[in-house]
């Protein structure tokens, strides 16, 4: 039956892992250093019963240079990665390339560690991202001040990249756009700027989409220019140190103002603002004009109408209220026998200058007698006197209106001998009859029994009384022609007489006027004038005294223009038809039939010349290579009726050459590697004009310099010829070339060194050409440059002066010059005779010693001076050869003087000049102390107006301009302010402030200023805008509450440190005010800083003679004091309330400092404590409480 077999075995199950499930993109593609997307899912196991887990991710295949934006590089292309990495995973490379990376994942059995992958690949390819466009046909312009930049709108390209710099190197990107167009509104017009353009290429990334942009290389650089920028001229003005200029104006306004504009074109209109005020004007062709209601400064705006160009200028109208000075000759009283008198005298005005001194005389009302006034301001005028007081009155007006008057009585006395007026005839008088009655006056204190007057052979004694005389000669015969007519008065004292010249003319004379014939005169053409037209108009006035009846031109009526009977303007067209000559005719026809004919030739010419040149050139814009200089030009001119031919502008002789024909010759030189623009112009007679443009350039390699003889050199030979030096240098040549010289066609032995050759020739007198030139071994001309000199006979010259130093009408010569003469050859010393004089009228500086340079001194006065063509001695040297000398004046010459100088040799005049010294030099001084009155040595004072710093010497002593020459001595009149110790450069000293009035032309003595001494245990302390407790001073004295303040230190910021220190009043430079009564104040430095905003603070009241019993008697406030910035002036800037029993000051109500400079207290008297209350209750302004002070305190 059935039966069963058993056997046993033993089975082992060992778990295998099962590959991941792995799924990527199998392709990607991009651009080159973009990222390129790598789609790879994260994997996931097969088995998910928990036994398995997931490896690392590994991507292998990388090449060199590519980057995962994920993962460890692992090296040799292979990247691990997580899983969590893998989302957004990118790859950069930065070139084209094809390339399979392959993408491996494991699962690993967590019991047995068995393992299964899975792999995938990706294949790659990366193309080029390039833009090489360029930005084409940049074009760069101003629109009304705008830069406007426009290019070439190129396919393919989304944007355009805008670059600008005010430097070729200095270029940086500004903007970006999307037209082919970019407006710049940014930079200012007249500055040049630099611009380039890069174009923009837009690329997508495939899969991500994802776009980028390429920059495109910069294209070439565009300059654009600046514009010129447009200028107002003020006229009769000033320029101030600070830009603004400045009229002295009269205290009448309106003040009418007057200047020109540059640049701008057309009509203008003009705005001048000055506070809430606004004025307006006008201009055109140049020039403006407004008028101005008000002195003070003025911001005038002009701009043009039609345009965009504007410009602007700050204008100071000044008033000028001090009349001039006038000072009067002699007595003012005088009496006289004449019957007129000389009134001398000298009007200055320092502001404005004296525009006339005129006299007038009660005797002649309502006439005035203008005087004759020099440049010193001396005056001289002759006035008419009757017999007996007349009252005259001197006025001097200066240019704005103010005047001096002076009165003088003078009495005009009978004179002994007689004086005689003829008043009839007057003298010149023309008559028709024979005989005339001669009358006039006799003045004399004899009686009229003593005074015979004589006229030809008749006598007869004069009628009258008190000295008033009258005659009469009846019947005076005369003769055709001139009659001179000699009254003489015969008395014991002597004779005199006056004389009257009488013209008489006859009936026939007088016909012969009557019928004159007319008189033509032709305007508006010359005989023999070309024009180029075909028509012409003749036009000109005739004149009769009898009048015109009519005016023929070639027979025809000409138009009447203008005029009367006795002038008439004519005009008339003609026409030359097929002619090119018209001979013209005028025939003037006056009202008595007479008639006057003329006639002349006009010509016709409407052919322009033509120019032809001898050389092979090339017209513009090509250009001729060129390797000789100067390059001789040469060519001719065909033109019949030639006028002038000029190259480049500079007119070129011509000689006649052929019929119509004219030859020229022109030397241009030549710069090596140059282009040289040259333009021909050649015109006739009737204005037609022809142009013709060529460029040469220089070009060789090897420039020649002729160094002896010089180009124009003129040598003097005491014979026939003479020996003339001769030295060549060629750089660039080389050894294998040769250099040759000649003299006009004569070759010179020369010894070569090198690049420089030398020899000698005689030559004969005249003009000569030298010729250096380099070829190549086989001859070819690589260079050649052609020098021109002459050789002059010295025994046919005639003796010249050349040249004088200062030279004829020279002006700003200084006073201590000498007078250097230069010869065309030697002199004999012993013939030439030198005379100089002087005429000068006015002040001049005295010398502290003799011969010294008086700009040199610093302690000097001034003395008058007077001299009318006064002789200056002095000594004449000279100088080897005998061609030069100089004339040393003993003494110096006065300033703003005329000096006249004669030149004699062998006793005849060869020269003659006159020069003009400079003006009296302004010269400014003052003294630098310490606080104890000390003189400092060594302390800077700058003046920033004026441009000039100085330090001051062991007498504590500063100065501005002296030393400088009469071009750099330009101080102007006005109010500069100074600047002692400035920065602190002194730290043992603090520094002060200074206004310094300066007058022209003088010794301005600005006097003494002391700067504090700084106590070296005495700190800065750092205050700070918008803090409060600023503490100030070595004990904290003063503390500052800068809560609502804010701070302006020199060097612009907001905080710094400073020093406090208390002065009496007498240590203290500075004018006070005197509305208060002020004992001392703290010195606050560096000084400068200033204050805007309510500045309140506390102040420890200062000991007087060691004691604080004069608190209690002060009043219950005091005045806070600092300093005006403006006028420099310490003056009340606010109250402060006294405590008593603390004593401190504190600050009440606004104050108004603008400065730190000073701070400090100052009292006021008992009564006037009320004023304090009521500003500091708002019921009075601080004006209006210093005002009240300073009438009552």
């Amino acid at each position: 039956g059935a039966g069963q077999i058993a056997k046993s075995f033993n089975i082992t199950v060992r778990s295998i892992a099962d590959p991941p499930v792995l799924n990527v993109n199998p392709s990607t593609s991009g651009y080159d250093a973009v990222p390129l997307a790598l789609i790879i899912e994260p994997p996931a196991l097969s088995d998910t019963d928990g036994s398995e887990k997931l490896g690392d991710i590994t991507i292998s295949g990388v090449p060199d240079k590519a980057i995962l934006s994920s993962g460890i590089n692992k090296g040799n292309g292979v990247w691990t990665l997580s899983a969590g990495e893998l989302s957004d995973l990118t790859l950069t490379y930065p070139a084209v390339a094809e390339f399979v990376l392959t993408v491996s994942v494991n699962s690993v059995e967590a019991d047995n560690g068995n393992t299964a992958a899975s792999s995938k690949t990706i294949n790659v390819k990366v193309d080029s991202a390039k833009n090489d466009i360029v930005a084409a046909n940049i074009k760069a312009e101003w629109n009304k001040g705008i830069s406007h930049l426009t290019w070439d709108k190129t396919e393919g390209i989304i944007s355009y990249q805008i670059y600008r710099g005010t430097s070729e190197s200095d270029i940086s990107i500004i903007s970006e756009t999307f037209d082919p167009f970019f407006i710049d509104p940014s930079p200012q017009y007249f500055y040049t700027w630099y611009y380039r353009i890069a174009t923009v290429k837009e690329y997508t990334v495939p899969i991500t989409n994802h776009t980028f942009k390429r920059i495109g290389p910069l294209s070439n650089i565009v300059c654009l220019k600046a514009l010129p920028i447009p200028k107002i001229s003020i006229t009769g003005s000033k320029l101030l140190p600070d830009g603004a200029y400045s009229i002295i104006v009269g205290q009448k306004p309106p003040y009418e103002v007057k200047g020109t504009y540059e640049i701008m074109s057309g009509d203008v209109k003009v705005i001048a603002r000055r506070l809430d005020k606004e004025n307006l004007g006008t201009g055109t062709n140049s020039s403006f004009d407004i008028k101005l209601e008000t002195s003070g400064e003025w911001d005038i705006t002009v701009s043009e109408q039609n345009g965009w160009m504007k410009a602007n200028v700050r204008l100071k109208l000044e008033i000028d209220a001090k009349p001039p000075t006038l000072t009067l000759e002699g007595s003012e009283t005088p009496a006289t026998e004449q019957n007129f008198i000389l009134i001398k005298g000298k009007a200055e005005d320092s502001e404005t200058g004296i525009k006339e001194v005129k006299i007038s005389s009660e005797k002649y009302n309502g006439q005035f007698f203008k005087a004759l006034v020099d440049s010193s301001g001396y005056f001289s005028v002759e006035i008419p006197l009757q017999i007996g007081e007349n009252r005259l009155s001197v006025i001097a007006s200066d240019n704005v209106g103010n005047e001096t008057i002076k009165s003088l009585l003078v009495t005009a006395k009978m004179p002994t001998l007689p004086d005689i007026i003829i008043s009839n005839p007057i003298d010149g008088t023309s008559v028709s009859i024979d005989k005339i009655s001669v009358s006039g006056v006799v003045r004399s204190a004899l009686s009229p029994d003593k005074i015979r007057l004589v006229l030809s052979d008749r006598v007869q004694f004069p009628e009258g009384i008190n000295g008033e005389y009258t005659f009469i000669f009846k019947d005076v015969h005369l003769t055709e022609g001139s009659n001179i007519l000699e009254v003489k008065a015969e008395t014991p004292y002597g004779v005199t007489s006056a004389k009257s010249i009488v013209t008489y003319k006859t009936k026939e004379t007088n016909e012969e006027k009557e019928t004159s014939l007319p008189e033509i005169e032709i305007q508006s053409l010359k005989p023999d004038s070309y024009i180029s037209g075909d028509n012409v108009t003749v036009s000109g006035t005739v004149k009769s005294e009898s009048g015109i009846k009519s005016i023929l031109v070639n027979g025809s009526e000409a138009e009447f223009i203008a005029g009367e009977d006795g002038s008439i303007s004519f005009k008339a067209d003609l026409s030359f038809l097929d002619k090119d000559s018209l001979n013209i005719s005028v025939e003037a026809i006056d009202l008595n039939g007479k008639k006057v004919p003329i006639g002349f030739v006009i010509n016709r010419d409407n052919k322009p010349p033509i120019i032809e040149l001898t050389s092979n050139l090339k017209t513009s814009p090509e250009i001729n290579n060129i390797t000789e200089t100067p390059y001789t030009l040469s060519g001719k001119v065909i033109e019949k009726n030639l006028s002038g031919l000029s190259i480049n502008n500079q007119n070129i002789g011509v000689t006649p050459s052929g019929t119509d024909t004219w030859s020229f010759n022109g030397n241009i030189d030549l710069i090596r590697g140059k282009e040289t623009p040259i333009i021909i112009d050649a015109w006739d007679y009737a204005g037609n004009k022809t142009s013709k443009e060529i460029i040469l350039k220089f070009d060789s390699n090897i420039d020649i310099e002729v160094i002896s003889p010089m180009d124009g050199g003129k040598f003097t030979a005491s014979e026939e010829s003479t020996d003339i030096d001769i030295t060549v240098r060629a750089l660039g040549i080389t050894q294998e070339d040769s250099l040759k010289v000649y003299i006009d066609t004569s070759e010179v032995s020369i010894n070569r060194t090198g690049n420089v050759a030398n020899g000698k020739i005689k030559v004969s007198e005249g003009e000569h050409k030298l010729i250096a030139e380099v070829k190549t071994a086989s001859g070819n001309l690589l260079s050649r440059r052609n020098s021109y000199f002459s050789v002059i006979n010295s025994k046919k010259i005639p003796l010249e002066l050349e040249r004088q130093d200062p030279e004829n009408n020279s002006k700003g010569v200084e006073p201590n010059a000498y007078i250097a003469f230069y010869f065309n050859k030697p002199i004999e010393p012993s013939l030439l005779e030198i005379k100089v004089t002087e005429t000068v009228h006015g002040k001049t500086y005295v010398q502290p010693q003799p011969g010294a340079d008086i700009t040199q001194q610093s302690k000097v006065q001034t003395t008058e001076i007077n001299r009318d063509n006064e002789a200056v001695t002095g000594s004449i040297s000279y100088f080897p050869s005998n061609t030069m000398a100089a004339f040393y004046p003993e003494r110096d010459f006065g300033y703003n003087g005329n000096v006249f100088v004669t030149v004699l040799y062998s006793g005849s005049e060869i020269y003659r000049s006159t020069f003009t010294i400079r003006p009296s030099p302004t010269l400014i001084y003052g003294f630098v102390y310490d606080t104890f009155f000390r003189p400092l040595t060594g302390i800077e004072v700058e003046s920033p107006m004026l441009g000039r710093k100085s330090v001051t010497d062991n007498n504590g002593c500063y100065s501005f301009g002296f030393g400088e020459s009469a071009v750099k001595n330009n101080i102007n009149a006005g109010r500069y302010q100074a600047v002692i110790n400035p920065n602190l450069k002194n730290r043992l000293f603090g520094s002060v402030a200074i206004w310094m009035n300066v007058q022209p032309e003088q010794l301005n003595n600005i006097g003494f200023a002391a700067i504090p001494i700084l106590n070296p245990q005495n700190p800065f302390r750092r205050i700070v805008s918008g803090q409060d407790q600023m503490l100030v001073g070595k004990e904290g004295e003063i503390v500052l509450n800068l809560k609502e303040v804010q701070l302006t230190f020199p060097d612009g910021k907001d905080r710094g440190d400073v020093y406090a220190q208390y002065f009496k009043r007498e240590q203290i430079s500075h004018v006070f005010s005197q509305s208060v009564t002020v004992i001392g104040a703290f010195s606050i430095q560096p000084i400068g800083v200033e204050v805007s905003g309510n500045l309140q603070m506390t102040i420890l009241l200062s000991p007087i003679n060691g004691s604080y019993d004069y608190v209690s008697k002060i009043g219950s406030r005091v005045a806070l004091i600092g300093i005006n910035p403006d006028t420099l002036e310490i003056i009340p800037v606010g109250v402060g309330k006294v405590n008593e029993e603390n004593k401190k000051i504190i600050s009440e109500g606004k104050t108004t400092y603008k400065r730190l400079d000073f701070i400090g207290y100052a009292f006021v008297k008992e009564e006037n404590q009320p004023l304090l209350e009521r500003y500091v209750k708002g019921e009075i302004s601080l004006k209006d409480m210093v005002t009240a002070l300073e009438t009552t305190n």
